[in-house]
């Protein structure tokens, strides 16, 4: 069972994972599949292949679907409501101006999740791109497709429509001027952006005390395995190991070193100021990860940044970082358990750990 729900992402019950006679996904939302089709009509039950439709909404008129089809693209799920969409809109916004600028090869789609027509006019008045029509069948059968659970969420398609990046919204969000366009999955993901970390075991590497030069040394023996592994993702399909480093001391960070009982750090300071805002509800510390209800005071980008921090977190922000050792720890977050490596991070260091952590020598402990 354990197995089983590790290898098909179960994360709730009742689940229905449907398979091919060869055991080849068909989908891993089969109760919503079924559920539709009660009378087994689409049996069984194969998802529609991708297409672009005809024609999009545009800011003169209709635009017609050929006119993107040589571009990389960016399907935009979004709505009005949502409050942290809204603080990433203006700043997609502004980046899509600027690749416009360099001649970039790209196209944005908004693909609206809102409640009506009036809301998804609003908002859309604040977009500079095209859009998918307000109720067209295409953004259900998109969210279905790329199996869309939050937003916002950016998915990021290649010239021929093959998927480059399906969490493309914190790639971009690291480098909204383009430098690493067409914005592939990095090989050892950013921990606090840490989109994808559920789908296999973490190797999580704890470096925010280190220099950039510490930093990249570190990095280049785990860079070494990434590559390995994203290797052996591309020929089998499968997902066995998922990389990420923490380089700077943040409300992500900052959990994993409590879930994996590692020495506390105080957050770093924000890239923009922060001012006192409203509510204490329906919004969490950035620092210490604690939601407002629990908080004491609430100080907010003025930026549009995504970004809160308590008032005690406001006041440990940017204080100086003891220095400690880089420690990697593997989280099996499907299972519980964190498993935490001695010694330097070497390649060959992290080499003998997995193969520990496979041949089940090491001590599991429970977050």
């Amino acid at each position: 069972k354990e197995q089983l729900s590790k290898k098909f992402k179960v994360q709730g019950i009742p689940s229905f994972v449907l398979l091919k006679s060869s055991g080849e996904v068909i989908t891993l939302d089969g109760r919503s599949a079924v559920s539709e089709d009660p009378t087994g009509a689409n049996f069984p039950w194969l998802p529609e292949p991708f297409s672009l439709g005809d024609s999009f909404v545009g800011k003169d008129g209709d635009v017609p679907a050929a006119s993107i089809a040589g571009k990389v693209k960016l399907l935009y799920f979004s709505a009005h409501w949502c409050p942290p969409c809204r603080g990433f809109t203006p700043q997609l916004a502004k980046a899509y101006a600027t690749w416009k600028e360099k001649g970039m090869n790209v196209e944005v789609i908004f693909v609206s999740g809102d409640k009506d027509q009036s809301s998804f006019d609003e908002y859309y008045g604040e977009m500079p791109w095209i859009a998918v029509p307000f109720e067209d069948k295409r953004c259900k059968q998109w969210n279905k497709q790329f199996e869309v659970s939050g937003i916002p969420t950016v998915v990021i398609l290649d010239t021929d429509n093959s998927v480059i990046n399906k969490d493309g919204r914190g790639t971009i969000a690291g480098d909204f001027e383009g430098k690493t366009f067409p914005w592939h999955p990095p090989l050892i993901g950013d921990l606090e952006n840490p989109s994808g970390i559920q789908d296999a075991p973490a190797i999580v590497a704890l470096m925010e005390t280190q220099t950039e030069q510490e930093q990249e040394q570190a990095l280049s023996e785990l860079r070494v395995l990434a590559e390995k592994y994203r290797c052996e993702e591309k020929k089998t399909g499968e997902t066995k190991y998922v990389f990420f480093a923490a380089k700077t001391s943040g409300s992500t960070s900052g959990r994993v070193r409590q879930m994996t009982k590692q020495q506390s750090l105080p957050p770093a300071k924000h890239e923009h100021s922060l001012a006192v805002a409203d509510g204490n509800t329906g919004w969490g510390c950035d620092g210490c990860s604690k939601s407002g209800d629990e908080c004491k005071g609430r100080n907010r980008c003025t930026e549009g940044c995504d970004f809160d921090l308590c008032d005690d977190c406001l006041a440990e922000s940017g204080k100086a970082i003891p220095s400690l050792p880089v420690k990697v720890v593997l989280l099996d977050l499907a299972s519980q358990w964190f498993y935490e490596m001695s010694g330097d991070l070497t390649t060959k260091g992290v080499v003998d750990f997995l193969g520990e952590f496979e041949g089940g020598k090491l001590v599991k402990q429970e977050f």
